[in-house]
């Protein structure tokens, strides 16, 4: 019964030591620009940069490292951008975080897009919305 005990303890600790959103020590907004290797287009009204998705292995490693997410954890991440490649973000390491796969932004990132795109809101509260989404979330560390 103690072995039980110590193991639904160790796992609810490393369930609750995951990140919920970007250290801002290491990750913080960054653009794409017309200057990117990765550049594909202008979009928007604003003439918004927008990239091609290129974050290499290496990188998403480094990232990884930089979170101290252990190498046996890793599969539970994805590797996501803090400002999303539709909104202009960049594959800047920067830009960069790893999110736990239990913390899903796709959905409201896909609204937020759908209505920068038909002029329902403009780009300034299109980037407020998911800035606060992914940097007002309560830290589990």
């Amino acid at each position: 019964m103690k072995g039980l005990l110590s193991l639904v303890f160790f796992i609810s600790l490393s369930a609750a030591a995951y990140p919920t959103k970007p250290d801002l020590n290491f990750t913080f907004p960054s653009f794409c620009t017309d200057r990117n290797p990765d550049f594909r287009e202008f979009r928007y009204v604003n003439k918004v940069a927008i990239c091609s998705r290129s974050v290499s292995t290496e990188l998403k490693s480094k990232i990884y490292d930089d979170y101290k997410i252990p190498l046996a954890e890793r599969v539970n991440y994805t590797i996501d951008h803090l400002i999303p490649l539709s909104l202009g973000g960049s594959n800047g390491r920067e830009n960069l975080w790893p999110q736990h796969k239990s913390i899903n932004t796709a959905e409201v990132e896909r609204r937020v897009y759908e209505d920068l795109s038909r002029g329902r809101i403009s780009y300034q509260e299109a980037l407020n919305t998911i800035l606060n989404l992914k940097l007002k979330t309560k830290d589990r560390r």
